[in-house]
């Protein structure tokens, strides 16, 4: 989102990251398509604001969301160490330590009309989330988009307020074919 011309960024944006690398190259991809000033990278988790934060239009979230075992992390001098890289996708043993807390704090942050766009994996057991987690907080999800990357079956789901006058019919689901080996 950040990369986009400033024509299309009327508004301030603030992209979150548990990684500080990538809160700089957010900044520095704002600087070169000048749009630095409606740009502040925030170096935190995206579970729960640290701040009051403004209601938004669109938020898009690509959260960490591979399960990972606690055995499987990295142990160093007898305590468990992540690197950032690792943070960025370990979603715990189910992959949703990180996706359901934030579906809990999304009413707080969507406008009226507002809408969430986030990518999940088959593994986080998608329709799962939409008839549980979203349901609770009073969101509806619709899958907009599918792609088979490698073992991994990804979609990009929009969610809105169960109240919402924004809702329509569902969107035909795009199925992307693209290509990721390596």
């Amino acid at each position: 989102m950040v990369t986009l011309s400033p024509r299309l960024l009327p508004r301030s944006r603030l992209p979150r990251n548990v990684n500080p690398s990538a809160c700089l190259l957010a900044q520095a991809t704002a600087e070169v398509n000048r749009v630095s000033s409606k740009v502040e990278p925030i170096l935190m988790d995206g579970t729960v604001p640290i701040f009051r934060l403004p209601l938004f239009d669109i938020v898009v979230c690509n959260p960490p969301y591979v399960p990972v075992m606690p055995e499987e992390k990295f142990e160093l001098s007898g305590g468990l160490v992540e690197s950032y890289l690792e943070k960025s996708w370990d979603g715990g043993p189910d992959g949703n330590s990180f996706i359901i807390p934030f579906l809990k704090t999304v009413p707080k942050l969507l406008t009226k009309t507002g809408a969430l766009y986030l990518l999940l994996s088959s593994w986080n057991e998608p329709e799962n989330l939409m008839g549980t987690v979203a349901l609770e907080e009073g969101l509806v999800g619709t899958m907009v988009i599918k792609r088979q990357a490698g073992r991994e079956r990804l979609s990009v789901w929009r969610l809105v307020r169960a109240n919402c006058s924004c809702k329509s019919a569902p969107p035909e689901v795009v199925e992307s074919k693209l290509n990721f080996s390596l």
